[in-house]
């Protein structure tokens, strides 16, 4: 109030110091994208790398418009994303412009909230503004903060405004002129900070795989890492991202490292590590997961998945490069990278134990299969109750890994008929018990009891772990190879 005060008595004055752009955004959106995920809601910010990052101005108004803008997107959206961007305002190329010491950018707050209605829109930054009773009720005004934003953008030389489209989003943006700051902190003693530090000579070109179920995180972090030399391929999910290294395996070509979104619909990318790290094509290859603040302490869960490293989001573009550089810096020379790594899997010896994985989903059967190639035991496959069961009286295995939950008929019901059919099963399989192993999610007191009611002799938990599968293994089949391999 005593800002809006003195803005319309004209005797706000504004502060002139050099500061990092990045930096500033870094910390204003910090505390908003903690709220933001805490409601499920996606938050993005970024910089476009032709933006400098050195400026001179006034960095606490600046600030005081972005809080403003960010703070109302956070408290408008329930679903969705928000985004903050920023860019270079003028069309025309930088080398044209009569004045080189001034820049002209243009800040951006999109977001997936409520909208505003055509005929409210000119509302917006008056005094106490409150387009919408019902909306005001839920999520309250908007205060002097619209009106507080405009003047101030417009003492710095600029203008503000909005798009929206009611019940689709938001986009509210403002252009300020600047100063350019002082030298450019670079990392390559390049022009423009963060943004124009090239990656160093010996990873220049490699390749990284960026999987994002988000449309603006998959082109924030593309633009970035190109702009950087990388070359870049995006899958949008897990099993599209598998597809992509499959195919490049087959072609010869390979990713140096995987950036990995960890909230992601069916295969998260926890998952999509776990399953990455048990196909040996790909095992040398540097997985970076990027996390929500509130999962960034679960690093005992991260390096067990095989994760190299891990950030928050959003992203900092300086934090993400120095990832990068230290973990590719520190791989094989790319001469060497270029041969497809030697199998880490076990070879199958002739007398290897047979085993019948029955598990429908594709994700824990990818990595189910690719711990037991390693182990260097034969393995089939089925997806439901019904086909293990009808395996089974064709073949003859050693155990069975039995999922709980599966289609049409489940793990339980599959295991009571065996067992029903035991004389047959015996006979099939040299007059022993079939060890039937059950593979389950759940946790739940008495799920043990259950399983063995059922006539399974033992579970393991998912997700499975390597040394987890292998001991039971060795437990059940006695298998003196197993067993050692169950100690590394």
């Amino acid at each position: 109030i005593l800002d809006f005060s003195k803005m319309e008595a004209g005797k706000l004055t504004l502060d002139r110091s050099d500061f990092s752009l990045r930096k500033l955004l870094d910390e204003t959106v910090a505390p908003l994208a903690m709220r933001a995920q805490e409601k499920g809601v996606e938050f993005i910010c970024a910089a476009a790398p032709d933006v400098p990052d050195r400026l001179c101005g006034d960095p606490t108004r600046l600030r005081q418009i972005l809080v403003n803008l960010a703070g109302n997107a956070v408290k408008f959206t329930e679903r969705g994303e928000i985004a903050v961007r920023v860019s270079l305002a003028d069309a025309e190329d930088p080398s044209d412009r009569t004045d080189q010491s001034q820049i002209r950018l243009r800040f951006s707050v999109s977001d997936t909230g409520i909208g505003i209605a055509a005929d409210k829109q000119d509302l917006l930054f008056g005094k106490f503004s409150q387009v919408d009773s019902s909306s005001t009720r839920r999520f309250g005004g908007t205060g002097l903060g619209l009106a507080i934003a405009r003047q101030l953008a417009e003492l710095m030389g600029g203008e503000i405004g909005v798009d929206s489209e009611e019940g689709r989003g938001t986009t509210f943006w403002f252009t300020l002129r600047l100063d350019r700051g002082g030298e450019e902190e670079a990392l390559d003693g390049s022009e423009s900070g963060v943004r124009a530090a090239t990656a160093p000579v010996d990873i220049r070109g490699a390749r990284i795989l960026v999987v994002d179920d988000n449309d603006t995180n998959r082109q924030v972090l593309m633009t970035q890492l190109q702009s950087w030399g990388f070359r870049v391929q995006c899958a949008e999910d897990g099993p599209s991202a598998l597809a992509v290294l499959r195919k490049a395996q087959e072609e010869g070509i390979v990713f140096r490292a995987a950036i990995l979104d960890m909230q992601m619909p069916g295969m998260d990318g926890l998952a999509l590590a776990q399953v990455i790290r048990h196909e040996s094509a790909h095992a040398a290859m540097r997985l970076i997961l990027l996390t929500s603040m509130g999962n960034a302490g679960e690093s005992k869960r991260f390096k067990q998945a095989g994760l190299n490293a891990w950030l928050p989001k959003p992203v900092r573009a300086s934090t993400l490069f120095d990832i990068l550089h230290e973990a590719l810096a520190a791989r094989i020379p790319p001469s060497a990278a270029t041969t497809p790594p030697v199998s880490a899997s076990a070879p199958v010896r002739p007398d290897a134990p047979r085993i019948l994985l029955a598990e429908d989903n594709e994700v824990n059967r990818l990595v189910a299969e690719g711990i037991l190639k390693k182990l260097g035991v034969r393995t089939d496959t089925v997806g439901t109750g019904a086909e293990a069961i009808a395996a089974l009286k064709r073949e003859r295995y050693d155990l069975v890994l039995m999922d709980i939950q599966m289609p049409v008929m489940d793990g339980l019901e599959a295991t009571r008929r065996i067992r029903s059919q035991e004389s047959g099963v015996r006979s099939q399989h040299g007059g022993r018990r079939l060890p039937i192993i059950a593979m389950t999610a759940h946790a739940m007191q008495g799920d043990r009891e259950k399983c063995i009611e059922a006539g399974m002799d033992d579970y393991i938990a998912k997700p499975v772990s390597p040394k987890a599968l292998a001991d039971m293994l060795a437990k059940w089949m006695g298998d003196q190879q197993l067993e050692e391999r169950a100690k590394t």
